[in-house]
């Protein structure tokens, strides 16, 4: 801020206000980094038109105008309209520029910063800086704009009055070439004279005032009566009058210009800008004296702003730690401040002597080279200013990065630098985060290619912020045309059934900041018209103080799965209609046997039906068996399918965590964990699912099943973790008997029960397993699995055998509330029956029942007893 006003203060006040007014917009982009400016005026009608510009690519304005969108509806609308400055991040994302998109597009701008233009309180246009860089505004810059802009202003309606002035003047300048009378020149000069914002007044040789226009009288607070026939002295500061003795000698030499000190009728001082002149007779005799004045009490203030702004620089420069060298090229002589040193490592004392050669020996060799051919163009005028990133030898031996700043301020009459001034930031912590981020973005890009799901990311309001490749294949759109346009254009869904549009769900998510899924039928509509079914849902993204601050969907083309869902889904109606008909030639058939009583000539025929009836009966029991069989494969499939993208958002979720290790606040870390842990509960759910399912799409023959080696499988392996962390003890009294069953299933039926005994233990005692077994009904075994745990209400005997019932919260006790949903199908796959008998405090017994022969042993037995009862009743 320093060198920018250092640079204003330069600038030639008297240079002509379009030339001002450039090298203002030069200053700005020199010292701010700014790639182009602009200033812009605007009439009363809305009608805008460029007044001056820097560095402006020469098609950007002929492609402005060409334009036709009013100026009032663009951020310099806003900023003429609130007088503050407006800045503009992505201007290709803003709605209100959306007529100038396909102007700006090519010159890839980041950001437009807009400065209203004011003039007695008004404004009346803006001032407009471009970067094709992502910058970040301070409260300083933007004040020290703001300040500029007065300046600006001052200097544009200076032109506006010189225009007219002109104006006027030419009009004068034919009138005498005319010869017409002396009062009606006299009248136009006073018209013009009255229309201009400047004060303008007349004296006569003897220095007594013979004429001012209304704004003169308006400034000093005087009639015009009271200033006629006044000495010119008596309108200025008592002490200004030595200099305005030389003005007026000056004047009489050929012209004035300077500041003086007015005093208004009031007796308050203020500060003007006054441009004097020479009046000729028709014989080119000077007759009088025309000085034009201007209240600079505003420039003033923009001036005392920068002062202080100066000042202010100076301390945020102390404060800030920005080390500062001043180097005379020819001689090599270079002064370095105390923290140039301390950026090091060092003193300023330790490195004495100092010399650009310090700089030297201290810079890496590789960079040094890239620095000093920075120089040698910065040197030749190709750059405006030399500035390279290097590594520098710190005092502990570590290579350091600083952001070397300079440029060259004196030059030699051959054009050859003298001197030149900079700055060195300390930029290693920068550097580090920049190689971390890129780590975490190519991580985050290898992720997001890998999922095979489609990924949309936006912020607050809806517009999109990422895209991954399988999104953009799906929807049809490019990342860079989707960029900043809402969701709702890039996500089209309808009602397959009924054609309706479908909510966005994104729109959804950021309402209710809530997870939201895809209702069925469901159908999204790419760019090109193709329609495809899709599945998924939405979710916020949520800051560290539980704010949401986008949202993120996950989608996923299943139109394939769909179309068997509804082949599947024919089928099944096909099966429900041939078993109709089964039932209606069941029935047929019954009065065919009926007949038969009766009529015994028709019994081969009735034989032959039944046999054929028999047939097409087995032939549908084997359809609706295989039907059964795939419903359940899509069971397990559809539960299957679940798991990958929980397994991705979980993975996903690790990595980033893992990336941002120490840079997140406690709150953030704690969202991280949240999201993780939900991840890996919504896995366990599915997981559950899954095993519900292989119960009966997994299911294998049946085996003699040792049921005391089971359980001392699940012993050593299983529940080895859980046994030591509780205490636990599992005591099988008496030998149990080896059942005819799946031995996988009868393994985690036996692991689900014995599991819950010791996780259901009250507290401080440790939980204490009997398992036992006894003989019920023939030819089934009732094993026991007792506790020592918490016990359950009778209440909820028959709720625990459900699917995700749980009687106590995740924090006091883990799981998914299904094991025992799983032990009951398993049980009931093998033809028996589960049950418990508990109390609250007092403990449970699980109780199952399995038969211990098969169905053939079963028949065997049967046939052999009949058999044998043949035989002793002969």
């Amino acid at each position: 801020m320093k060198r920018l006003h250092k640079a204003i203060t330069e600038i030639d006040v008297h240079s002509p206000p379009k030339i001002y007014v450039e090298k203002i917009l030069q200053a700005i982009c020199d010292n701010l980094g700014y790639r182009f400016g602009t200033a812009i005026e605007i009439d009363e009608e809305g009608k805008g038109w460029m007044f001056a510009s820097y560095n402006l690519p020469e098609d950007y304005p002929e492609k402005v105008n060409k334009v036709k969108a009013p100026v009032l509806s663009s951020p310099s609308g806003e900023a003429i309209e609130t007088g503050k400055v407006v800045v503009v991040y992505n201007p290709l994302a803003e709605p209100r520029l959306e007529p100038w998109h396909e102007v700006i597009r090519p010159y890839n701008f980041k950001i437009i910063v807009w400065v209203p233009l004011l003039s007695k309180g008004h404004a009346f246009g803006t001032y407009v800086l471009y970067d094709t860089q992502v910058r970040d505004i301070t409260e300083e810059e933007l004040q020290m704009l703001e300040q500029i802009g007065v300046m600006v202003s001052i200097a544009i309606s200076s032109n506006q009055y010189l225009d007219q002035l002109n104006q006027k003047t030419k009009e004068l300048e034919e009138e005498i070439i005319e010869r017409k009378r002396i009062e009606e020149k006299r009248r136009l000069f006073s018209q013009a004279a009255d229309s201009s914002i400047d004060g303008v007044a007349m004296g006569n040789l003897e220095g007594k005032i013979t004429y001012a226009n209304e704004t003169f009288v308006r400034m000093f607070g005087y009639s015009r009566e009271e200033l006629t026939g006044r000495e010119i002295a008596f309108i200025y500061a008592e002490a200004q009058i030595p200099k305005l003795e030389e003005a007026i000698k000056a004047t009489m030499e050929g012209g004035w210009t300077g500041e003086l000190v007015g005093k208004r009728k009031s007796g308050e001082l203020f500060p003007m800008l006054v441009s004097a002149s020479r009046v000729f007779s028709d014989g080119g005799k000077v007759i009088a004296i025309m000085a034009i004045h201007r209240d600079i009490t505003e420039r003033k203030w923009a001036e005392k702003a920068l002062w202080e702004s100066e000042e202010r620089l100076d301390l945020a420069v102390k404060g800030t730690g920005i080390g500062l060298w001043d180097w005379m090229v020819q001689t090599g002589e270079t002064v370095f401040n105390e923290r140039w040193a301390e950026i090091v490592g060092y003193t300023l004392e330790e490195l004495s002597p100092v010399s650009i050669e310090t700089w030297i020996k201290l810079t890496h060799p590789d960079d040094l080279k890239r620095s000093n051919e920075l120089q040698e163009r910065h040197f030749a005028g190709e750059t405006e200013y030399y500035e390279c990133e290097a590594r520098m030898k710190h005092k502990s031996g570590e290579w350091i990065w600083v952001l070397d700043r300079g440029k060259v301020f004196e030059w030699d009459k051959d054009g050859k630098p003298v001197r030149m001034i900079g700055t060195h930031l300390d930029i290693t912590e920068r550097k580090r985060a920049e190689a971390a981020l890129r780590e975490t973005r190519e991580r985050l890009a290898v992720t997001l290619k890998s999922i095979g799901d489609g990924v949309i990311a936006t912020g607050t309001k809806g517009r999109v912020t990422l895209m991954n490749d399988v999104a953009q294949e799906l929807t049809g759109w490019k990342i860079d045309e989707a960029i900043g346009l809402p969701s709702h254009e890039i996500f089209r869904i309808i009602n397959e059934k009924t054609r309706n549009p479908v909510e966005d769900p994104i729109e959804r998510v950021l309402r209710e900041g809530n997870i939201v899924g895809l209702g069925n039928h469901s159908v999204l509509i790419a760019r090109d018209g193709t329609e495809r079914a899709i599945a998924d849902s939405g979710a916020p993204i949520k800051a560290s103080d539980g704010t949401t601050i986008g949202a993120v969907l996950v989608f996923r083309d299943v139109t394939e799965k769909r179309k068997v869902e509804e082949e599947r889904e024919a089928a099944l109606n096909n099966l429900a209609g041939t078993n109709m008909k089964l039932e209606e030639r069941a029935k047929e058939l019954e009065g065919a046997r009926l007949a038969t009583l009766n009529i015994a000539e028709d019994l081969d025929e009735a034989r032959i039906e039944a046999e054929k009836a028999k047939g097409e009966l087995e032939e549908t029991n084997i359809k609706l068996e295989r039907s059964n069989r795939e419903l359940q494969d899509f069971t397990y499939i559809a539960s299957h399918d679940l798991r990958e993208p929980m397994r991705k958002i979980s993975a996903f979720g690790q990595l980033l965590q893992e990336s941002l290790k120490g840079k997140l606040d406690e709150d953030e870390e704690e969202n991280f964990a949240f999201m993780i842990d939900g991840a890996t509960r919504m896995q366990q759910m599915i997981d559950a699912l899954l095993a519900y399912s292989r119960v009966t799409t997994q299911a294998k023959p049946a085996k003699r099943v040792d049921l005391n080696k089971a359980i001392e499988d699940i012993k050593s392996v299983e529940l080895a973790v859980l046994l030591e962390e509780t205490g636990g003890t599992i005591h099988v009294p008496e030998p149990l008997p080896a059942v005819p069953a799946d031995p996988s299933q009868v393994h985690q039926l036996l692991q689900n029960l014995i599991g819950n005994g010791l996780k259901f233990h009250r507290e401080g005692i440790a939980p204490e397993i009997t398992v036992r077994s006894r003989r019920v009904n023939g030819n089934m075994v009732q094993v026991e699995v007792e506790d020592n745990g918490i016990g359950i209400e009778e209440a909820n005997y028959e709720k625990i055998f459900g699917m995700f019932q749980r009687l106590h919260s995740r924090e006091d006790y883990g799981g998914t509330g299904i094991g025992l949903a799983v032990c009951k199908k398993i049980v009931e796959r093998h033809g028996g029956s589960i049950g418990v008998n508990s109390a609250p405090g007092k403990g449970s017994t699980f109780w199952f029942t399995m038969p211990t022969i098969t169905n053939d042993e079963l028949r065997i037995t049967n046939e052999n007893n009949k058999l044998g009862g043949v035989k002793n009743y002969k």
